[in-house]
């Protein structure tokens, strides 16, 4: 195969290569996949020259098959295919006979909200004309990227990956935007500063990125359907906004979580299947570590 990579784009390695290697010379009879960059496609091409070598004493000799990624010739280092799969399916219209996507999410989220009470059917059809759409990308949205899939395969998964993480991003801005919130009190100053300290700064669930956010580990849905119905505002957001149900997370973390219990709906990155609370902090454990699950 030609090796097409122009002589102003080659590193000072391929030209050294090529002045300890004229023409002339005899090409080795093991030579390795050549690599060369296709900055407008995101890709790498991978030139193998698998099916046959000339060796030394003349005559053709077939090599034996490489892997997979060599003999397919192209492995896909950008996530662009993906990425476009994932945000048409992202962004996909709600169907007759199927509910995925940011709209449909959202509008499953809105009709639970009906069906507790806390919106008429009337601020439905408003809602969804108005609220914006915003493609989110939290942990774990590109599980599904494989390196050595064809574009078209790519796309196809990330529109699958995205018609998941729309509908689960949708329901849950609608829980959290115009519902259960709006019936609790703001999180306690006092409380929030401790939250942002948990794990030294950084998400209690990825350890990975810094707190951006304040988690309540009990999420206010739950609550509100097993007893903050039934409370009066004060009394129901003193008890969820108790330190003992907040957490510091990241924002991804916080988002993807919504309003799942863990690890009944929602498994942090960062726990695997190990015990709970690996990242504190020390009153978590104590009060959300089945069992009990606090609140009682």
């Amino acid at each position: 195969m030609a090796d097409h990579t122009s002589a102003e784009h080659r590193t000072d390695a391929q030209r050294t290569l090529a002045s300890s290697n004229p023409p002339s010379a005899t090409p080795p009879t093991e030579a390795g996949p050549r690599l060369r960059p296709i900055p407008e496609a995101g890709l790498i091409v991978g030139s193998t020259d698998h099916d046959q070598a000339h060796p030394p004493g003349g005559g053709r000799v077939s090599r034996t098959l490489l892997p997979r990624p060599t003999i397919e010739g192209v492995i896909r280092r950008s996530k662009l295919d993906y990425k476009a799969g994932y945000d048409q399916g992202y962004l996909q219209p709600p169907g007759r006979w199927d509910a995925q996507g940011f709209d449909s999410g959202l509008l499953d989220g809105l009709n639970e909200l009906v069906t507790d009470g806390l919106i008429d059917r009337q601020a439905v059809r408003q809602i969804t004309q108005n609220h914006p759409r915003i493609i989110q990308y939290p942990t774990g949205w590109d599980n599904d990227f494989d390196l050595y899939a064809s574009a078209s395969e790519q796309q196809q998964d990330g529109m699958t990956a995205g018609q998941g993480m729309g509908f689960d991003q949708g329901y849950e801005e609608a829980l959290a935007r115009y519902g259960y919130s709006r019936k609790y009190s703001a999180i306690p100053a006092g409380n929030i500063l401790t939250a942002q300290g948990d794990n030294g700064g950084i998400c209690v669930y990825c350890n990975n990125n810094p707190i951006q956010d304040i988690d309540h580990v009990y999420p206010l849905k739950e609550h509100w359907r097993r007893k903050g119905a039934t409370m009066q505002q004060a009394a129901r957001s003193a008890e969820a906004n108790h330190i003992r149900n907040l957490v510091g997370a990241c924002a991804n973390c916080n988002r993807s979580k919504g309003s799942k219990l863990l690890r009944n709906g929602w498994n942090p990155p960062a726990w695997g299947g190990g015990p709970w609370w690996p990242y504190g902090p020390p009153r978590a454990l104590q009060y959300n570590n089945p069992g009990p699950y606090w609140p009682p």
